[in-house]
């Protein structure tokens, strides 16, 4: 396994900046995912640490060598695409062993190699198999067979998921994050789906537009995320995002909302501005209506059953909020009272990307 570094990577398509001066540094064995909406630079960045792209500005080491120039069957990296990238007419021992056949391994290390791997990912009854005879999970898993026999120092993941159903899609990143605790190796992984970031990384690298907005573990982004931008992110249901004011009050401050109820901040005063009140779905509770100063009230206008919880839609005088109730805790129609710790509260500054405040 190796460490990772990139130094101030830039790269350009003609005048138009995809990546914008990015640093970032990757430990040996850590599992760090590249997140962000499309269009962020998420592949761009991975295509540039395989050698697929060259970098227009910066410096790219892995391990103890600066590879930008090299190409990729020179920089000891394994790619899984979302593709799969399966030969058709090769057998699933025979996809797993090419890439050590181009390297003129003898036969009998590259059938020791491949059934290894296939014992690890539970293919061993599918190596005389061709892929149009696999499920879409068996050949994700074939692909990744073919990157762990060539014992790289990186895994590069190129959202492996994307084109497996709901449950598979559940299976398989269990199953890739098991692997990495197996075999140790550093590992960049890139998706658009925050839960399979939450679910996976070590550590998360949130990307917007060609810059990195946050990084930090899925509970750092999720607890204290550095704007709105990642607030908005990071969780499912999304935060809900609620326009007011601060204003001081006594040793302390309060949040007024633009209908005029308020709440209190707690301890710690705060200069008056205008202010976003972030919260996330699951930390509201429900209850019957409160007074003011206590919390909010509304109406349900919207449940959507999901089994061992619902998720709410509810109207208030201060806006539209989500929220996330065991199952059966209020009704449709229904006026309801919504409360949460003061310390649940997230305070950003007025814009879509506003910083935290």
């Amino acid at each position: 396994m190796a460490a990772i570094a990139l130094e101030n990577i830039v790269k350009r398509f003609g005048t138009f900046e995809v990546i914008k001066s990015i640093d970032l540094k990757i430990r040996e064995g850590e599992f760090v995912v590249l997140v962000g909406p499309s269009g962020c630079g998420k592949s761009t960045l991975l295509r540039l640490l395989a050698g697929l792209e060259d970098a227009s500005e910066g410096t790219i080491t892995i391990g103890d060598r600066q590879v930008q120039g090299l190409p990729p069957q020179q920089r000891n990296i394994a790619m899984v695409f979302q593709n799969y990238a399966l030969y058709p007419h090769y057998t699933v021992e025979q996809n797993m062993g090419f890439g050590l056949r181009l390297r003129s391994m003898p036969k009998d290390q590259i059938k020791a190699k491949v059934h290894e791997a296939a014992r690890i990912l539970g293919l061993e009854d599918y190596l005389a198999r061709y892929p149009k005879n696999l499920s879409g999970g068996q050949r994700q898993r074939v692909a990744m067979g073919r990157a762990i026999v060539r014992d790289p120092d990186v895994y590069l993941f190129d959202e492996p998921l994307s084109n497996l159903d709901a449950k598979l899609r559940i299976a398989m990143r269990t199953e890739i994050k098991a692997l990495h605790q197996r075999l140790g190796r550093t590992t960049v992984y890139v998706t658009h789906d925050q839960v399979e970031a939450m679910t996976m990384a070590d550590r998360i690298v949130i990307l917007r537009q060609g810059e990195i907005a946050q990084q930090g573990t899925p509970m750092e982004l999720y607890n204290t995320p550095a704007d709105r931008f990642v607030a908005g992110f990071i969780g499912a249901p999304t935060m809900n995002f609620l326009d007011g004011r601060i204003e001081p009050c006594g040793s302390g401050s309060t949040f007024r909302f633009a209908n005029g109820e308020h709440l209190p901040l707690g301890a710690g005063a705060r200069e008056a501005r205008e202010a976003v009140a972030g919260i996330r779905p699951e930390h509201l509770s429900v209850g019957a209506p409160v007074e003011q100063g206590q919390g909010l009230n509304g109406r349900v206008s919207l449940i959507e059953p999901t089994g061992p919880s619902d998720y709410l839609l509810v109207e208030t005088n201060a806006g539209t909020v989500t929220v996330v109730a065991a199952s059966g805790a209020a009704q449709l129609n229904e006026q309801i009272g919504l409360t949460a710790n003061e310390s649940a509260w997230h305070l950003f500054e007025p814009g879509e990307n506003g910083r935290r405040i």
